[in-house]
Order: C-alpha cells, then sequence, then structure tokens
C-alpha cells in the first residue's frame, strides 16, 4: 500500500469513526496475545486446567486431545 493510499484510509477511517454514534470494537488475533501478554494457547490452556484438575478428569489431557484433533501423540 503506498504512503498515499495509507493516508486516504487514514482519513477516511477516522472520518467514520467520528460520525459514529458507537465506539469502534477491535478483534485481534490469537498471536498478539500469545506473543505480547504471554497468554497460553488454547491447547496449553486445556493441558494446564487438565493436570492442574486431575480429579475432575478421568483421562490425562493427551486421550482429550487425541478425541478432538484425531493425534494420538498429544
Amino acid at each position: 500500500m503506498t504512503v498515499s493510499r495509507q493516508n486516504d484510509f487514514k482519513e477516511e477511517f477516522l472520518q467514520k469513526l467520528k460520525a459514529s454514534d458507537t465506539p469502534p470494537f477491535l478483534f485481534i488475533g490469537s498471536g498478539v496475545s500469545i506473543r505480547y501478554c504471554s497468554i497460553p494457547t488454547w491447547v496449553n490452556l486445556l493441558k494446564g486446567f487438565v493436570e492442574v484438575n486431575p480429579s475432575c478428569f478421568k483421562h490425562k489431557f493427551g486421550y482429550y486431545s487425541s478425541k478432538c484433533s484425531n493425534d494420538h501423540w498429544q
């Protein structure tokens, strides 16, 4: 994207924000939280939950992971 197009986009975006009666919603992918906030991936979060609460689960994490992804080695 050229600098001119970036400026056009920025101006149009700011105009739409100013004209709106509601604040914008910003959706950010999980890579941002993983990289900058050290938040675990979904798989690691679920794995940690199963490992910390073994009395709540009949099987170890690998069992549940393999049922979900068909990968019996996780």
